[in-house]
This record gives C-alpha cells, structure tokens and sequence, in this order.
C-alpha cells in the first residue's frame, strides 16, 4: 500500500513539473485517474465484482471507457488550452466517501 501511494503522489507532482518546465514550449500537461472502469479485462460486469465493490462509489456503477475517452479528448482539444498541471479523478465519487488513509489494524 505504502508503494503504491507513493506511487500516485509521485505521479501528481510530475504532472505539475512537466507542466511548468514544458509550458514554455506552449505544451500542455495533465493527467487522468481512472477508478473503477468496465473493461473486458477485469470483466466488471459481473454481478459478483459489482455487488462487492459498487457500495464503495456513491454513483454505485463502474466508469466506462467512453467517460474516460472523452475527457482525455477534451484535454486534447482547443477547449482545453487553459488547463495545465491538473490531475483528473474519475471515479464516481469514490474518493469523497473514502478516506485516502484508514487507521493501522
């Protein structure tokens, strides 16, 4: 858990350097964070892994692929050329009822 945490703050703080070292470059940086996302890999729409983690989302569904494509598309677009450093969670709302850090056990 340790490593993996580490592991996102890192990400974040890159995201903000590469925006500052590249902005003189007119090149934009930002970064998305995906939580849970149907995909046929991890086969989320079985009733079992959805009853078993859905309860955990306050929007009770997992992301689709289309959700996190189309952000990714507006970030590439011209509408976009305002945002630079910022890290996008899509996870249903996941991290606004979950506190990031629960007490040893």
């Amino acid at each position: 858990a340790s490593a993996y945490t580490a592991a996102k703050h890192a990400l974040g703080g890159l995201t903000k350097s590469m925006a500052l070292e590249l902005v003189k470059h007119k090149i934009l940086v930002n970064a998305v964070a995906p939580g849970a996302i149907a995909t046929p890999m991890n086969d989320m729409d079985d009733s079992e892994v959805k009853e078993g983690a859905m309860p955990e989302i306050p929007l009770a569904r997992p992301g689709h692929t289309k959700e996190i494509a189309s952000l990714v598309a507006w970030l590439c677009d011209s509408d976009a050329s305002y945002t630079t450093g910022q890290s996008f969670i899509v996870d249903g709302g996941f991290m606004l009822a979950n506190p990031q850090f629960k007490p040893a056990e």
